[in-house]
């Protein structure tokens, strides 16, 4: 397996991830402006994981970049990474 192909899975599942954290949004009650504060503390906490996994994300990709192999225990520690930081 190439390194490009184990980092494009990867961007997958993290793309998937930020998808359906973004599908828990839900609509506000009313139709005015301020009916949108009920979701000011939803929308920090989703800035706000974004941010910690994007960090997450460019750190995996600086280390992929000092990867010359892959082999069988670089993919396992890979999706241990997907499976414990991308929960």
């Amino acid at each position: 397996m190439s390194k490009d192909r184990l980092l494009s899975f990867t961007d997958g599942c993290v793309t998937i991830f930020l998808t359906i954290m973004v599908l828990n949004f839900a609509t506000p009650e009313g139709n005015s402006l301020w009916d949108l504060q009920e979701l000011i503390p939803t929308f920090i906490t989703y800035t706000l994981s974004f941010m910690v996994i994007a960090i997450y994300w460019g750190n995996h990709h600086h280390m992929f970049a000092t990867v010359k192999n892959i082999n069988g225990a670089i993919i396992w520690t890979n999706l241990l990474w997907i499976l414990f930081y991308l929960r």
